[in-house]
């Protein structure tokens, strides 16, 4: 057993190296933990990120859609509303074509349905 410890140039000097070893591999084992903890943390970041950032494009595009839809329903009602008064200025617009034939004695042919 002496020719071994002499042969590893002495026993306190051979259980200081390992213990060293030890160490640096623990200091390892840590290092190589935390990163992957930084990593993890990286990614839940990111996918946290695109997250927000899809549902705000997706609240963008529900906004522009109710947008446009409210536009084609304003433009209906629009319509709907010129032609309204346009109906009513035809009606009145005919009446006082047929006062002034009435008022010159004239008629205009109706057909009766």
């Amino acid at each position: 057993m002496a020719s071994t410890v002499a042969a590893n140039g002495g026993g306190a000097r051979s259980g200081a190296n390992v213990a060293k070893r030890v160490a640096a591999d623990a200091r390892m084992t840590a290092d190589i933990a935390e990163l992957k903890d930084n990593f993890l943390a990286q990614a839940v970041a990111s996918w946290n990120e695109n997250i927000g950032v899809m549902s705000a494009e997706k609240r963008k595009q529900r906004e522009t859609q109710m947008i446009e839809e409210e536009l084609v329903l304003a433009n209906k009602y629009c319509v709907s509303q010129r032609r309204a008064q346009l109906r009513e200025l035809l009606a009145a617009e005919n009446e006082s074509y047929r006062r002034e034939l009435r008022d010159m004695g004239l008629a205009v042919h109706q057909d009766i349905v």
